[in-house]
């Protein structure tokens, strides 16, 4: 069998089942990437070192390591989801097959307090609240567009994430660990400001004004390509990447180095505590201030004094 039949039986059955964002990927990967080099081969063709070959050569064409990680990923679970159908009895070539070195796609950058407070209140107020859950929430973008009033716990003081909107599509939170309470602090009053009543339980929290036909967006993309990278461009804080996510990072970061990474991680509703070890940022500041501290003794000893001799 000709694995773009596979392809095929994947794309109709299979598919359609996942959650939106992952479905949204697989079919750009599969019609950009897996079925132009492999939908002609018969199934049994595709080895391993086929594969490593493929992977190795988009490391030279600069793909990603998430992209490779991610191809390899969707051409796995075409095979995994054959074999569960009895449609193909070979052996996986995915399975163990060579990304290459991680290395970040984008610069992974953090603001001090500063830059954050004035890029905050450059935005207009609406996307400001927006920018300030993810920030002090730690909230991902998909989780703070599908909050609606009856996720609000006032008497608790709680966001109740239970479910992400993304680009139209509302659906269960991207993992059980993310279906999680979140205090929302010193947010109540400027949420409390917005509340329409206990009416409006099944309503979205959030959206954006905007000069479009509809008056409003909900997008994630619209509301990074208008608001955030032209005003973080402005006040020159910009880099390749910057958007919703750095906003998230910043708040693992600082919730870890309060907390400890276990309870950052639940805060971030992360499934594996070497995930949350990936969001938290280089804090320089914080690292000058441990090795200044870790020094004193040996400066008191004058032992970082270039004018004393050795003995």
């Amino acid at each position: 069998m000709k694995f773009g039949e596979l392809i095929t039986d994947f794309e109709n059955s299979h598919l359609p089942h996942l959650a939106a964002p992952t479905r949204s990927k697989y079919i750009s990967l599969i019609r950009c990437h897996v079925r132009p080099q492999w939908g002609g081969f018969q199934a049994e063709e595709i080895t391993r070192r086929r594969m490593d070959e493929w992977l190795a050569k988009k490391t030279e064409e600069g793909l990603s390591w998430e992209t490779r990680s991610a191809m390899r990923k969707v051409v796995c679970s075409i095979f995994t989801r054959a074999e569960i159908w009895e449609t193909y009895d070979g052996r996986n070539p995915a399975k163990g097959a060579t990304v290459g070195r991680k290395k970040a796609k984008y610069e992974k950058r953090k603001l001090t307090a500063d830059e954050t407070k004035t890029f905050l209140l450059a935005l207009p107020g609406d996307v400001r609240l927006i920018c300030m859950v993810a920030l002090f929430c730690g909230l991902r973008i998909s989780e703070v567009m599908g909050l609606c009033w009856k996720h609000v716990d006032f008497e608790r003081g709680m966001f109740l994430v239970r479910q992400r909107y993304w680009r139209g599509d509302v659906d269960l939170t991207k993992t059980d660990e993310s279906s999680r309470d979140v205090p929302f602090c010193n947010l109540e009053p400027l949420l409390n400001s917005l509340y329409p009543g206990p009416e409006a339980r099944e309503r979205f929290c959030f959206e954006v004004q905007t000069r479009s036909v509809a008056g409003h967006t909900r997008d994630d993309r619209s509301i990074r390509r208008n608001f955030l990278r032209p005003i973080a461009k402005k006040l020159g804080i910009y880099y390749k990447g910057f958007g919703f996510h750095a906003l998230r990072r910043e708040a693992i970061t600082f919730v870890a180095k309060e907390t400890g990474a276990m309870q950052a991680s639940k805060y971030a509703g992360h499934s594996r505590l070497d995930v949350t070890l990936l969001y938290i940022l280089d804090d320089h500041s914080e690292q000058a201030r441990a090795i200044t501290k870790m020094q004193l003794p040996f400066v008191r000893a004058g032992l970082l004094d270039a004018k004393k001799k050795a003995i």
